[in-house]
């Protein structure tokens, strides 16, 4: 007993104590951190910028507006347009083959799609996204590169009631 209560009270014991207690958790925050520097996590995200509609279906007296617009002959009710920013997030280059086996990335809205506006990236050296509509309300992007930084927005015509509030957005990551 004596023992004990004199090596609690021994500054020397206290001094090593915490001295192994401090390089084992200075060990595991290095090799945590080396762990994280040599296996970067790539992340490619998407975000609606914006939903626009063109016009009201319904006059300021209530009723039914008298413009409509037309996509060919065909009338469009709830017209708008989106506008999607699809934005390399990691430090370092994307290439296709980085995620899902090299398939594009599919991306769902909640209307029909009529067609595609417009597609830009900036640096204004980096190629725009190849963007395609596979079906009612989905287009897929094939990035086949994407560049530490980069951004690319795609602007698309919709048609129908939007029934998703605020903006949307994902992260396709990989580690």
């Amino acid at each position: 007993m004596q023992l004990a209560d004199g090596l609690l009270q021994s500054g020397t014991f206290w001094s090593i104590l915490f001295g192994l207690l401090g390089a084992i958790g200075g060990a595991a925050i290095g090799a945590y951190y080396n762990a994280r520097l040599s296996n970067p996590k790539q992340v490619l995200e998407y975000r609606w910028l914006s939903s626009v509609s063109l016009l009201n279906a319904r006059s300021a007296s209530g009723t039914p507006a008298s413009l409509t617009v037309k996509h060919g002959t065909t009338n469009l009710t709830e017209a708008r347009v989106v506008e999607l920013l699809i934005k390399n997030s990691d430090k370092s280059s994307i290439i296709a083959d980085d995620f899902h086996g090299g398939k594009p990335i599919e991306i769902g809205l909640d209307s029909k799609i009529i067609d595609i506006i417009d597609q830009r990236s900036s640096p204004p050296t980096a190629a725009p996204p190849t963007v395609n509509i596979t079906s009612q309300d989905r287009i897929e992007s094939g990035h086949a590169y994407s560049s530490a930084g980069s951004k690319s927005s795609i602007r698309l015509s919709l048609t129908g009631e939007q029934t998703s509030k605020g903006s949307r957005s994902s992260r396709h990551s990989r580690k």
